[in-house]
């Protein structure tokens, strides 16, 4: 038998089974009218296009009025600065304010804000099981919509419809950037620590001293030092003493024209200059000596590659092993230095920097706190990091005012 839903038919239990059914709309324009249909088997299949839909939502909000409420939150919305008292939306301005206009203008309804009266964005107490904030505004029908900037999170979708979000965005920690101190008079000290310093004054102090008794030791480090022992009457070919010039003072002037990448008196020159009179007082002498021998040219050379020297040359070899330990530790100092130095100059640093929420419970320097009411605070509160805030709930205090979490 076949009726106005289709084939009449009953199941084992009783039931009606494979009919249709017409879903009907009653609106003010068209009375009555067909806007899908429902099976058993499918379930609701609506005929309407998307654009019958869209229109007819237009149609339904025209001229209507909507109470929005929202909280003050710059740059969302804001209380506009005017010599003249303003009322109403006017003295509303931001972003959650030219975004609902845009909408009433679309679709054509009006739309008068409200304040939270709390001040609360809206979070869920488990003991009283109520809402506060503007999802309270919304349960208890107290407003229509609410616009801010609001987060969408689990609990709240449980108990509002939400729209798509205009703008995502994650959690963060804002810190004040630290206030840049002018520079001092030994601002040139701050890329190393004081310890270094003082590692560095020490061991040039010894090297100043090890270059002294290695001068005037007749053997060590199995190399024979005579050689520091010079005439100091050149004039005189048999003079009955000979000076060091590695004195302590001498040795002292080494050690700072190294580390301070000074010059050094051997000077490379052209053939046939290189050769000079070993007895200046003999004018006529007829051998020559050159002052560049192989010692005296890898000497010039590793000077120069350290970028090292000065006017006082170690010429045994003892003397010039630890002179070229100490140009290569000056070397990697220098360097570090300067590396630290370029990064001091151009990168502002903080004494405390905050990287994550771990970094951020581990110290006690830094004030901080979430909004009270907020989702931030709700994740920190339930959340996988939860054993964090527990165990450094003394740090967290409220900051600015009483809207924020303890």
């Amino acid at each position: 038998m076949t009726g106005l839903t289709g084939i009449i038919k009953f199941d084992h239990q009783g039931f009606r089974s494979d009919f249709i059914l017409d879903i009907i709309e009653l609106n003010n324009k068209d009375g009555l009218k067909k806007i899908g249909t429902w099976n058993s088997t499918k379930g609701i299949n609506f005929t309407r296009s998307y654009g019958d839909v869209y229109t007819q939502i237009v149609e339904n909000l025209q001229n209507k009025t909507f109470i929005v409420t929202t909280i003050l939150s710059a740059p969302y919305c804001m209380r506009k600065d005017s010599s003249e008292k303003l009322t109403g939306n006017a003295q509303f301005e931001g972003y959650s304010v030219d975004l609902i206009y845009e909408i009433s203008r679309i679709l054509g309804f009006n739309y008068t804000f409200r304040l939270v009266p709390d001040g609360r964005y809206g979070s869920y107490n488990k003991q009283t099981k109520e809402w506060d904030g503007m999802m309270k505004e919304l349960l208890d029908q107290k407003a229509d919509l609410a616009i801010a900037d609001l987060t969408i999170t689990y609990d709240r979708e449980q108990a509002v419809d939400f729209t798509m979000p205009f703008m995502n965005l994650g959690i963060s920690i804002l810190y004040r950037k630290p206030i840049k101190q002018p520079p001092n008079l030994f601002s040139f000290l701050s890329p190393l620590s004081l310890d270094v310093w003082i590692y560095m004054a020490t061991a040039y102090l010894g090297v100043s001293v090890l270059l002294f008794i290695l001068a005037r030791q007749v053997q060590m480090l199995y190399a024979f030092t005579p050689y520091e022992w010079y005439n100091p009457h050149p004039c005189n070919k048999n003079p009955d003493h000979l000076e060091n010039r590695f004195k302590l003072l001498n040795c002292l002037w080494f050690t700072i024209g190294s580390l301070m990448r000074q010059g050094c008196d051997i000077l490379p020159k052209f053939s046939p200059y290189e050769w000079e009179n070993p007895h200046p007082c003999n004018g006529q002498s007829e051998v020559l000596e050159n002052e560049f021998t192989l010692m005296n040219s890898l000497w010039f050379t590793i000077g120069s590659l350290m970028q090292q020297g000065s006017d006082i040359a170690p010429k045994a070899v003892s003397t010039r092993m630890v002179a070229g330990m100490w140009w290569f530790f000056t070397l990697i100092m220098i360097s570090s230095y300067t590396a630290n130095l370029a990064a001091f100059l151009t990168v502002e640093r903080m004494d405390s920097p905050i990287e994550s929420a771990e970094d951020l419970a581990k110290q006690t320097k830094i004030k901080y706190g979430a909004l009270k009411g907020g989702s931030t605070a709700a994740f920190f509160r339930v959340g996988n990091s939860l054993e964090i805030v527990q165990d450094h709930s003394d740090n967290i205090r409220a900051r600015i005012d009483d809207r924020y979490a303890e």
